[in-house]
């Protein structure tokens, strides 16, 4: 198959150092999880996508929110840099880029053979209106040769096709991902990256325990809203959302959490400085259409009821 030129690069925040822009289905869906889900086969359904795509099925192995997830960025930031989806790299070049240290790096080979395989299995389908006619696509993410000291990788094309024709791409500062330690602290950060319709928004439990397949994770309710609260505080901490409350069920003493309200910007999410006397160039953020886009779910449906109606409240702001 032919290289196919990946033309998502136009994209000005493509040109900027450390951020890699990925389609909103991969930051708000149950792809990229914790490492204690099952290790199971699972299926994602979107009904209607966009004007031209509808019936998208995403099937995926388990697939981390770290090692897998900093791999899935770094192949698609090189693909961007190389204009194509077929590329090499050295593997000491993509572990300087991950930022993985040198002690760990005799084993972290054994590791990224393991996410390239997880890849592999992260197949898509969907109906796509072509010249008039719906068209049935089918294709896997990945295939590649994989060397101790040289990597060949091909990205399906038709995945670059995919991506080539999204709209609704939101970027991701590998900087500040890079200090998320945390499972919950990152799920909940690619969350708000790609929600970001108010300046306060609602994300009820019942929706979290979706995102994060509550239901293979052993894990009582209790437990669960404490471990989103502790996150939430984290990343109040670290000044990446501005604050958080949460809706109780009733006005009752100790009653149960039903929702979190979690105000934060681009500003706060990305760290950029209002003031600064060596003024950053953000020019890249200017285009609301390019960047801001403001995410519709009621129009992406799942078969789960994953995507909820009261998921953007207005009421709190």
């Amino acid at each position: 198959m032919k290289d196919i030129k990946i033309i998502a690069k136009e994209r000005k925040t493509h040109t900027l150092p450390h951020y890699t822009s990925v389609p909103k289905a991969f930051l708000s869906l149950p792809i990229f999880n914790t490492t204690k889900t099952e290790s199971v086969l699972k299926e994602i359904q979107i009904k209607s996508y966009s004007k031209s795509i509808r019936n998208v099925e995403i099937n995926i192995a388990k697939l981390t929110v770290f090692s897998d997830l900093e791999l899935f960025l770094f192949l698609l930031r090189k693909a961007v840099k190389c204009g194509s989806n077929r590329f090499d790299f050295s593997t000491s070049e993509m572990m300087d880029e991950l930022g993985i240290d040198a002690n760990q790096r005799p084993t972290y080979f054994k590791i990224f053979c393991l996410s390239m395989k997880n890849l592999s299995k992260l197949n898509i389908a969907y109906e796509l209106k072509e010249d008039g006619e719906w068209k049935n696509v089918v294709f896997s993410f990945i295939n590649g040769k994989l060397g101790k000291n040289k990597c060949s990788v091909e990205i399906s094309a038709l995945f670059i096709e995919f991506f080539n024709d999204l709209k609704e791409l939101y970027d991701i500062n590998i900087e500040v991902l890079k200090e998320l330690k945390g499972e919950y602290q990152r799920i909940l950060y690619l969350l708000y990256i790609c929600n970001r319709m108010n300046k306060v928004n609602k994300f009820s439990v019942d929706f979290l325990k979706e995102r994060f397949q509550l239901s293979h994770l052993k894990m009582d309710d209790k437990k669960f809203i404490y471990k989103i609260r502790e996150a939430n505080r984290e990343l109040k901490d670290m000044e990446l959302i501005e604050g958080f409350s949460e809706a109780k069920e009733s006005d009752k003493y100790n009653a149960k959490t039903t929702a979190f309200n979690v105000s934060y910007s681009y500003v706060s999410l990305y760290r950029i400085k209002k003031c600064n006397k060596k003024k950053k160039d953000i020019t890249a953020f200017d285009d609301a259409k390019k960047f801001d886009v403001e995410p519709v779910f009621e129009d992406e449906p799942t078969q789960t009821e994953f995507i909820e109606d009261e998921y953007f409240d207005d009421s709190s702001i």
